[in-house]
């Protein structure tokens, strides 16, 4: 079966720079798919490539068996739900969602449109709004009014730019459940732009991390966060923890890897990539909450001393610089004992084999 939208080796060139850089990618009917990254890293221009915003200037883009590189934004079965909701202030909430269905290309009779406003406002829970103007909506009312206008069309595709960005924290949280939710109901394709990274692990069955307009790894959010490939991955996405070194030995599947803070376990596969060999050069990233405190003297410990210690509630995150001067971060959770380490304690850390990845140089 052919993909909802296939995005073909597509380039789009600005003057001094490439947005997007020879970018492919098939995205799947159903799926709820993220394009996460810095900003200037060719998210945004490659949901407006899809969107027909924009025209590439090498490659194609397809929905299904169809190329729609040429065709109109409005002829393409996709909607598009930006940061500014763009809601006319002088119209109802009703009339706001019923806007496209009245100049669409589709011919629709006032009961069929009245069914289509109706059907909407329930999917993004506002049944009872119907009269209500903007102005008297809140930020997170409002945008659940801008996504009803653009799913009630019923398109096979939604694009959405960076759509909570206006929220504040705690109403963009419910939010982002409130979108995976509707999107798991209409059971369409969600393209979803953003440069938060726990909003993309969140809501995401895909995760497509761009950089320099091209795409430098996509998997599922797991995979993304727990085997990021590369350095950039890894302190992107979440807080990472790098330090480099040589293989000294290989016991089995564990090699231990010689680094300025001492000597480390890394599985000999890491990451899936080739085997390990005794000599070569790795970069080892091991996650804050893989890490535990442990004696000074113990297999595989790296020696530190304590410099900071924030307590955030459910974990305190601990500040450890190593003997080789690098400053490493280690999440505890709290569960009601907490560590009475302070400032200039020594302690030593470790973690599982698995837990160390190997990335690419």
């Amino acid at each position: 079966m052919a993909a909802v939208v296939a995005v073909q080796s597509v380039t789009k060139r600005f003057p001094g720079i490439a947005a997007v850089d020879g970018v492919s990618l098939d995205i799947e009917d159903g799926q709820f798919v993220t394009l996460l990254g810095p900003s200037g890293c060719g998210k945004t221009t490659l949901l407006r490539l899809i969107a027909g915003f924009e025209r590439p200037d090498e490659g194609r883009v397809l929905f299904g068996e169809a190329d729609v590189t040429d065709v109109a934004p409005h002829e393409r079965d996709v909607h598009t739900v930006f940061q500014q909701y763009a809601l006319f202030p002088h119209l109802s909430v009703a009339d706001n969602v019923a806007f496209g269905l009245r100049r669409g290309r589709v011919r629709r009779s006032r009961d069929e449109i009245a069914r289509l406003v109706r059907e909407a406002l329930e999917l993004v829970r506002l049944t009872g709004f119907e009269d209500r103007m903007p102005a008297q909506l809140s930020g997170g009312q409002q945008q659940r009014v801008a996504i009803a206008r653009a799913v009630a069309p019923g398109p096979r595709i939604l694009l959405l730019d960076e759509p909570l960005g206006a929220l504040d924290r705690k109403l963009r949280e419910a939010m982002q459940l409130e979108l995976k939710q509707l999107q798991r109901r209409l059971g369409i394709s969600f393209v979803f732009v953003t440069h938060d990274q726990d909003e993309a692990l969140a809501m995401s069955d895909v995760v497509v991390v761009m950089k320099d307009g091209r795409i430098e790894q996509m998997g599922t959010p797991s995979e993304i966060y727990e085997h990021p490939r590369t350095r950039f991955i890894a302190e992107f996405v979440g807080v990472t923890n790098v330090i480099e070194g040589s293989v000294e030995s290989i016991d089995g599947s564990t090699a231990s890897v010689r680094t300025p803070a001492g000597l480390v376990p890394l599985s000999a596969r890491a990451n899936g990539g080739p085997a390990l060999a005794t000599g070569d050069r790795v970069t080892v990233a091991v996650r804050p909450e893989k890490i535990r405190f442990a004696d000074l003297d113990g297999a595989g410990v790296i020696a530190g001393r304590v410099e900071d210690a924030r307590y955030l509630g459910d974990v305190t995150h601990w500040r450890v610089r190593l003997v080789d001067g690098s400053a490493w971060t280690v999440f505890a959770q709290n569960d009601g004992t907490p560590e009475a380490l302070a400032p200039g304690t020594e302690v030593g850390l470790v973690w599982d084999t698995g837990h160390g990845v190997r990335l690419e140089p």
